[in-house]
């Protein structure tokens, strides 16, 4: 058992040891900002520190201006054509004229004017030439032209003029970089410039002439360690540091080769090769940002330290992945890390080490309350309420409990423990709550307890707030109720001071039972603070009490909670709300110091004295430093980095070393003095805001500022506006405690102290002009006397200005005008009504001759189209007989639909004569209906269909669509024809190529009766539109809307007003729906007798368009000479397109036909084809469907089909062939490819058939049987693929859908495919990537973010481990390879 034991406690040690070395790397101190301190984005890509001292970020949500309290950001507005075009931003730089050049990652590059506060995209400014979209970095030369890096290009432009420079001695370096990537640019002291691409680093001297070309070497260690370069600097000894995504490289002397730091386990080495940002300081460190955490090489030693989050730290780095770095002019180092937000490392702000609770730590702290402390050695034992005991390791960094017995609880960890003391004899004494006192040895591990009893060894209360040994060797115990213990080590007897009643005279005994602390003075007398009693003085000589109270000393409270003597006798005294009192020696009159006197908080908890004289004291709101000599406070909270919670009663120590513990709710404090720094850095001061009547002012050229408040020297106000002025010292070492002071001349006579207030209000001022000041301090108190101001011009209000005296005098002479016109117009007046009445009778007489003129215009116009409609009719006559005549000849069938066009096309011209021939009539009133029955869907149907070759002609689609079940009605069958044909003509002529036409029917129940139907029709077009203005006169005679030179043959005007009279007689009404450039829709409503005849007929469906029945388009007749030929099926909705094809295929191929999809499929079942050539927009099933639709089937799939389409889509062939087509052509394509493709699939599928045949004949039929990894594979897969463009797509997602654990799904994964289950993810979206990139029009960002990347960088960097070439190199492959096939 003691072995165990003995093994047990080495183990132990070892590892306690191995953490502290671990806990000894962090020596610095972080402060970080995230989302919820206002940051945009927690990922930052880049810092910029401005003139003004405002910190930028560059994040992937926005721009983020910091000021030290708060962050303003700028984002894109789709509503908006200026400002950021997307909100991922990369790169900043600010040039020598003070602008903020902005890189993005798909928005270009754009800059921050101060004057107006905006941002402008550099496209929109100097010569208004595009660049990248993806900008790497930004930086300036020597001459002041900044340097713009890209996935592309190299840029040079002129900040001054917003131009690029592309003349020379530029020319050659910009050429040499054209359609390349770059990805860094760096001029050193000796004005060179060093470029960074993927592809090495490139060297060129200040004449930008090549010196040399840096790049990776496999085989040469003293090469790069990689081409990809992320980062270049320049270091306090001119040396050149080079960062990649494969380590650090060094530039040595000989400038030949490189010194590499790469990572490796074990000591001074650097944390990850993927380094990200570089940083040299002017202390001689290097700062890098890794993948894994924040490493500092020191340049003399080329030591390396790092830097990452640690649970036991809650001042660590808020994340490990480090992307930016920046250290700017007041030393503080700034840290922009990937999801972590921003870090802060501040060499002016003091440093409290804070250590709180961890239950799942097993070396950390038990309870978040900490009571009390005792040194031991080189450690500290620390009391915790409800945690126990644990001693503290700080060369470790780590806890360890020690076990004590608790009478409340089983478990030995649950003592409430309220003070701790060390003995002389290295004994630690432990007060606890409700268990009495412990006597502990550190050395053997045993305890003695002393408890409530009746004996004179026995405690008179389990409750121990205080202990105290003094000089003699006594343990003075202070009780709760049970007044004070004093227990004799030599005799080990216990003595009771219990007074009867509070407030007696009885001076042998305390004051009150209540003890809450005790101090030994140098004479020896006990002081003891009770709660609610004052002070109790015993001395030991008298065995007597003295009594301070509030009413005999002046002491501020009676409660009291902490006692201290100085060095120099004066007696100290911390109260419980009413501050710090003090007694100095041979007085008997307490002094205090109070909230006003600076102390953070009235409740002083713990007084420490310094060897310096300086006391610091604990209090609810943190800790105060109190200089007796200059009586002045320094206080501190946990903005300078103390633990949030308040500090408990009794709780601080001070050890032999001289650092400082203080224990509170929220764990505990530790420092020494030398971690306490002051701010001596001067902070700038800043106007930021200006609000009007509580509303935020952006400039304008005629607002209260023209310019950004920022840089404006006046505002202007208007008479008796309210407004108010925000200011913000720029001083980021705890900018929460930054001072103001402003003052307005004019109105304020003394500055106005304004305390931690960043604003200034003011109201009613009176018109003139005023001067806004403000003066600020850093958080130690340095003041910036200088400050800053602005002038404030309050416009008088109108009836004040010489404007308003200059309408005055006006206004006079203008009433003794009026009058004296009054009268002259009244003589007027009656003149003018005679005048006016002349003037009417002459108009009207002239409106009547203007109307009688209209009329026989109109007369003139109609009279002209009526004969020129009769000239018309003869030739037409003359070609539709002939054709009628010939269609009734047997001509062949080639022939015979030749002529059909003719006469089809003949019909529509006299159509249009007839309807010139109409209109006549209509103006003479001669029309009439001529009413028969008829079936009218199927009417509509067939003047719809007519103009089926003319939407080929024009690639429209035309479609007619119906819900409303064939009935007999009566209706004039020419009219309604008329009216049809005339709202098609028009969407013809107004719809352009590749538009649609849409012609639907349908029953309108509400409005029929048992007599009479009505029907509603629409055709609505995809074409130009008609203005809203037009749209009340279109069915006029003779108007016509200007639809511009785009539009030919745009007709008479008569169309239109000739519908309308047509639906007019058959009862009904017509109206329009119309935008401009969204296409129009007529719908006219007929009400039309049913038929009388009691025999209806019944249709009980419409199937539209119309298709011919299987026995309509026969297969071409087939002879012996063919009967082996193969068997082709042809859909083609187009009847003229699908003759052609028929007659180009007919001599090699029995042919069947079919005109959609739904025919298709059934003549597919019926003749099962050897091949399929298909269209893909019909009616009822596209070619789509039905492609889908015979690969689900078992009896088709074997069907090798090609889709044809006229239709361009930016997915059409993707979409094609994912569909299951087994190739894709599209129109207009040449007979000889498809007839090539035909054979070469026939051939290879009857090829399949052979094999297949000699398979089934001599395999035995065994079930089959799917291997267990083959379907769990096959599940993994399918996941996996329904995921790839889903970002939430993981392992652990993946774990779940398969129901197992991830440690499962490992090894499962390892063991079928040798792969991890994120290396068998990322294989699968970039096999698809590769197929993407290959196959489809789409770039390499878009392929990134339709897989799942969401960043296009590091999709090339994996995509390039994959397949050893760039995205980029691998499309040019692909199309070099279908160029030259072999």
């Amino acid at each position: 058992m003691k072995l165990f034991v003995r093994t047990f406690l080495l183990f132990t040690l070892a590892i306690l040891n191995t953490a502290g070395l671990l806990a000894q790397k962090l020596p610095l101190g972080f402060k970080s900002y995230s989302n919820k301190d206002g940051l945009s984005s927690s990922t930052i890509y880049s810092l910029c520190k401005d003139h003004f001292g405002f910190l930028w970020l560059a994040t992937e949500d926005g721009l983020n201006r910091f000021d030290g309290t708060n962050f303003k950001i700028y984002r894109h507005d789709a509503e908006k054509n200026k400002g950021l075009k997307v909100n991922h931003i990369t790169a900043l730089f600010e040039s020598a004229n003070g602008d903020l050049w902005i890189g993005t990652n798909g928005g270009s590059l754009s800059y921050y004017d101060r004057l107006s506060d905006s941002i402008i995209p550099f496209e929109e400014v100097g010569d208004k030439r595009k660049i990248q979209p993806a900008i790497t970095h930004i930086t300036a030369d020597h001459t002041g032209n900044l340097w713009v890096t890209s996935y592309g290009a190299l840029y040079i432009i002129d900040p001054t003029t917003k131009k690029l420079i592309t003349q020379k001695p530029y020319q050659k370096i910009l050429k040499n970089f054209e359609g390349q990537t770059s990805l860094y640019a760096f001029e050193d002291r000796s004005h060179q410039l060093w470029l960074g691409t993927d592809k090495g680093l490139w060297l060129y001297d200040k004449n930008y002439n090549l010196i040399r070309h840096y790049s990776h070497e496999e085989h040469n260690p003293r090469s790069l360690t990689h081409n990809y370069i992320s980062a270049i600097v320049q270091d306090s000894r001119n040396a050149i540091w080079v960062s990649t995504n494969n380590g650090l490289s060094k530039l040595e002397s000989n400038g030949n080769s490189f010194k590499n730091f790469s990572y490796a386990t074990g000591k001074n080495s650097i944390s990850s090769n993927a380094i990200y940002a570089m940083v040299a300081d002017d202390s001689d460190k290097l700062w890098l940002g890794t993948d894994e955490g924040l490493d500092v090489l020191d340049l003399t030693t080329e030591n390396i330290v790092s830097y990452g989050p640690d649970s036991r730290d809650p001042h660590s780095l808020s994340s490990r992945s480090i992307r930016s770095i920046l250290v700017d002019d007041k030393g503080i180092c700034w840290v922009g890390t990937y999801q972590g937000g921003l870090n802060k490392y501040d060499k002016s702000q003091s440093h409290f080490k804070l250590k709180q609770s961890n239950a799942f730590d097993p070396y950390g702290l038990k309870s978040a309350t900490v009571t009390s402390f005792a040194e031991y050695q080189n450690s500290v034992f620390i009391g915790t309420d409800g945690g126990g005991l644990h001693e503290y390791l700080p060369q470790k960094d780590l806890f360890r409990q020690i076990q004590l017995p608790d009478d409340r609880k089983n478990n030995r960890h649950d003592l409430s423990i309220l003070a701790l003391e060390m003995g002389r004899n290295q004994q630690l004494w432990i007060g606890t709550y409700l268990n009495g006192l412990f006597c502990y040895q550190p050395g053997s591990k045993h305890y003695v307890r002393f408890k409530k009893g009746e004996g004179e060894k026995d405690l008179n209360s389990n409750d121990i707030f205080c202990l105290k040994e003094d000089r003699h060797g006594n343990l003075w115990i202070g009780t709760n109720g049970g007044g004070i213990n004093i227990l004799n080590l030599k005799t080990n007897t216990i003595e009771k001071l219990v007074t009867q009643s509070d407030y007696t005279d009885d001076r042998t005994k305390p004051s009150n039972n209540y003890i809450r602390s005790f101090e030994e003075d140098k004479y020896g007398r006990i002081w003891a603070g009770t709660f609610g009693g004052g002070i109790s003085v015993y001395d030991p000589k008298t065995k007597m009490f003295t009594f301070y109270n509030k009413k005999n000393s002046g002491l501020p409270s009676n409660y009291i909670l902490s006692i201290k003597e100085d060095a120099k006798g004066t007696i100290w005294v911390g109260t419980n709300g009413n501050g710090l009192a003090y007694l100095r020696p041979q007085s008997k009159q307490f002094q205090t110091l109070s909230e006003s006197d600076g102390l953070i908080n009235g409740v002083v908890l713990k007084i420490i004295e310094m060897p310096t004289g300086e006391l610091w004291l604990s209090t609810n709101k943190g800790l105060s430093c109190f200089n007796p000599v200059t009586k002045r406070f320094k206080n501190y909270t946990h903005h300078h980095g103390l633990q949030g919670g308040a500090f408990v009663l009794g709780s601080g120590l001070q050890l032999s070393t001289g650092e400082l513990y203080f224990g509170g709710q929220s764990g505990f404090n530790h420092f020494k003095r030398s971690d306490i720094k002051i701010n001596s850095h001067i902070p700038e001061v800043v106007l930021t805001e200006l609000k009007i009547d509580n509303q935020a002012v952006v400039p304008s050229p005629n607002g209260p500022l023209e310019q950004s408040l920022l840089t404006a020297s006046e505002i202007r106000l208007a008479y008796k506006q309210n407004f108010s002025i925000n200011f913000e010292a720029l001083n980021f070492t705890v900018p929460e405690y930054n001072q103001y002071k402003y003052k307005l001349e004019g109105v304020d006579n003394q500055w106005i102290d304004a305390g931690k207030e960043h604003s200034a209000y003011y109201t009613n001022l009176s018109p003139g002009e005023y001067t806004f000041q403000v003066i600020a301090s850093n958080n130690d108190g340095l003041w910036n006397n200088q400050g800053t101001s602005v002038r404030i011009k309050v416009a008088p209000p109108f009836w004040q200005t010489i404007y308003a005296y200059i309408f005055y005098v006006f206004v006079i002479f203008g009433i003794l005008y009026l009058i004296r016109r009054r009268s002259i117009n009244n003589l007027k007046q009656k003149f003018a009504i005679q005048q006016e009445r002349l003037r009417a009778s002459q108009l009207l007489e002239q409106q009547r001759k203007e109307a009688e003129y209209s009329r026989e215009f109109d007369r003139m116009k109609i009279k002209f189209l009526t004969n020129l409609s009769h000239e018309f009719r003869t030739p037409i006559s003359l070609i539709v007989g002939p054709a009628e005549k010939l269609l009734k000849q047997n001509f062949d069938e080639s022939v015979a639909n030749q002529l059909n066009l003719i006469n089809r096309n003949a019909r529509r011209l006299s159509n249009l004569v007839n309807q010139l021939l109409d209109f006549r009539k209509l103006e003479e009133q001669e029309l009439k209906l001529h009413l028969k029955n008829g079936q009218i869907v199927a009417f509509l149907k067939d003047v719809v269909q007519s103009f089926n070759d003319l939407a080929i002609r024009k690639n429209i689609i035309l479609s007619f669509s119906t819900e409303m079940e064939e009935e007999i009605l009566y209706f004039d069958e020419n009219k309604v024809e008329r009216i049809l044909f005339n709202l098609l003509s028009n969407a013809f002529k107004f719809t352009p190529e590749k538009g649609s036409i849409r012609v639907n029917l349908e029953a309108c129940p509400e409005e029929s009766t048992a007599e009479v139907a009505c029907i509603g029709v629409s055709v609505k077009d995809s074409g130009i539109g008609i203005p809203l203005e037009a749209q009340s006169r279109i069915f006029e005679s003779f108007f016509q809307h200007d639809t511009g030179p785009a539009i030919l043959n745009q007709g008479t005007g008569i169309g239109l007003s000739i519908v309308k009279e047509f639906v007019k007689m058959h009862d009904g009404q017509i109206n329009v729906e119309s935008a401009v450039g969204l296409g129009s829709k007529f719908t006219f409503r007929l009400r039309l007798k049913r038929e009388e005849s009691p025999e209806v007929l019944e249709v009980t469906e419409t199937i539209v368009p119309v298709t011919h029945p299987l026995a309509d388009l026969p297969a071409v007749e087939v002879s012996a000479k063919n009967a082996d030929q193969p068997l082709v099926l042809i859909v083609e909705d187009d009847e003229d397109f699908r003759f052609y094809i028929k007659e180009n295929l007919k001599t090699f191929y029995r042919l069947y036909e079919a005109t959609n999809g739904k025919e298709a499929w059934q003549r597919i079942l019926f003749h099962h084809p050897d091949i399929i050539v298909c269209d893909i927009n019909m009616p009822e099933m596209n070619g789509l469907e039905l492609t889908r639709k015979l690969r689900a089937d078992k009896r088709t799939k074997h069907i090798p089909i090609i889709l044809l389409t006229a239709a361009v889509e930016e997915n059409g062939p993707l979409s094609g062939l994912e569909s299951g087509a087994t190739d894709y052509i599209t129109k207009p394509f040449d007979f000889a490819v498809l007839q090539a493709k035909m054979n070469s699939l026939i051939a290879l599928n009857r090829v399949f058939k052979d094999t297949y045949t000699k398979q089934v004949v001599i395999t035995a039929p065994n079930p089959e049987i799917v291997p267990e990894r083959e379907r769990f594979l096959e599940r993994v897969l399918a996941y996996v693929h329904d995921n790839l463009a889903n970002p939430q797509l993981s392992v652990e997602t993946l774990s779940s859908h398969l129901s197992m654990s991830r440690a499962s799904l490992y090894n499962r994964l390892l063991e079928f495919t040798g792969m991890t289950p994120v290396e068998y993810i990322r294989s699968i979206k970039l096999e698809r990537a590769a197929l993407l990139l290959h196959k489809s029009d789409m770039n390499i960002a878009e392929v990134a973010y339709e897989i799942g990347f969401a960043n296009p960088n590091y999709f090339t960097k994996v995509f390039k481990a994959q397949f050893n070439m760039t995205p980029s190199e691998y499309i040019q492959k692909a199309r070099t390879k279908a160029e030259n096939p072999v």
